[in-house]
């Protein structure tokens, strides 16, 4: 979902829709569902792509965990910066939207593996 997502709820960027994740669930006849920002999305399949699907610009070491950042510029300047603990199942990302107010960044972690 292009722009930020509070509470199930994102008012689009562009278009004058508000989504809400109770009416889209009805709308698709499923139980449940989540809306997230498109760029916490592609933050999170960044994680699953293999080595042969990234450029090396700059060769460094490799770790398992650490810091990213994914930046796109499109209707605005969207970041989603992500790390990932040393003993989490997979990526923390927080969305974010510069230039615009009405966009807190939203967080969402997973808990770490046990």
């Amino acid at each position: 979902m292009p722009g930020p997502v509070k509470d199930g709820r994102a008012q689009t960027t562009n278009l004058p829709w508000l989504v809400e994740t109770s009416g889209l669930a009805g709308a698709a006849q499923v139980e449940a569902l989540a809306v997230i920002n498109d760029l916490k999305a592609q933050a999170y399949g960044i994680a699953v792509l293999g080595p042969e699907d990234f450029e090396v610009l700059n060769p460094g070491s490799e770790t398992a965990s650490g810091n990213a950042a994914l930046i796109a510029a499109g209707t605005g300047l969207g970041q989603a910066p992500s790390g990932r603990a040393a003993n989490a199942r997979s990526p923390c990302s927080i969305s974010s939207r510069s230039g615009s107010a009405a966009s807190a960044g939203s967080a969402s972690c997973p808990a770490p593996a046990s």
